[in-house]
């Protein structure tokens, strides 16, 4: 059955996923060249899985921000 839905439909999603595809959709979707809503979305994203894993995902960012994330984390 297919259906059609306009862009002002707002569609339920769940979403499985584990800590590799989760720092791949932040590399990608939290960096500052993706779309604002999309940003969004992944940013909330990641910080539910920081609440469940924070050491696995702690450097979890998009590539523009990736660099100096990890200073801040390892340097002094």
């Amino acid at each position: 059955m297919a259906y059609i839905l306009t862009n002002a439909h707002r569609k339920r999603v769940a979403l499985k996923v584990n800590a590799r595809e989760l720092y791949h959709i932040a590399r990608l979707r939290t960096d500052r060249h993706a779309q604002w809503d999309i940003r969004e979305t992944a940013e909330r994203m990641v910080a539910l899985g920081k609440k469940v894993m924070p050491l696995t995902l702690m450097l979890a960012t998009g590539k523009d921000g990736f660099a100096s994330l990890y200073d801040q984390t390892f340097t002094s």
